[in-house]
C-alpha cells in the first residue's frame, strides 16, 4: 500500500461522488480524507453514518464550515481511503462502494 494509491483512491471517490451531485467540502482533497456536506439531504452526519454502517461502510460524522448542528450529530461525514486501499480494493470495488454512499 502506498501513499500515492491512497490519494488516488480518494480522488476517484471524490470524482465519482461529485459526478452524482454530492457536495464535497473544499471541492476535493489533497490527502486521504474528504468531507461531504449533507445539508441538501436534510440528514445529519450521525444519521448517515449509522445508515452506511449497516451497509458495512464506516465513516465519521463531521462538522462542516459554519455548521449549525451540534458536534454530536453534525451536518457532514468524513471519509478516508487508507483502509479500503490496505484491503486491496480495486477501482471497480471503489465504484461499487461509492454508489452506496
Amino acid at each position: 500500500m502506498t501513499e500515492k494509491k491512497i490519494i488516488e483512491n480518494c480522488q476517484l471517490m471524490i470524482n465519482l461522488l461529485k459526478q452524482n451531485g454530492i457536495l464535497i467540502i473544499s471541492n476535493g482533497s489533497a490527502n486521504h480524507l474528504f468531507v461531504i456536506d449533507l445539508t441538501p439531504y436534510k440528514k445529519t452526519g450521525n444519521q448517515v453514518a449509522q445508515i452506511l454502517e449497516k451497509n458495512n461502510i464506516i465513516v465519521n460524522k463531521n462538522m462542516i464550515p459554519y455548521d449549525l448542528k451540534s458536534p454530536l450529530i453534525a451536518s457532514g461525514i468524513r471519509i478516508g481511503t487508507p483502509w479500503i486501499t490496505a484491503m486491496g480494493k480495486t477501482e471497480n470495488d471503489i465504484i461499487k462502494i461509492t454508489t452506496k454512499i
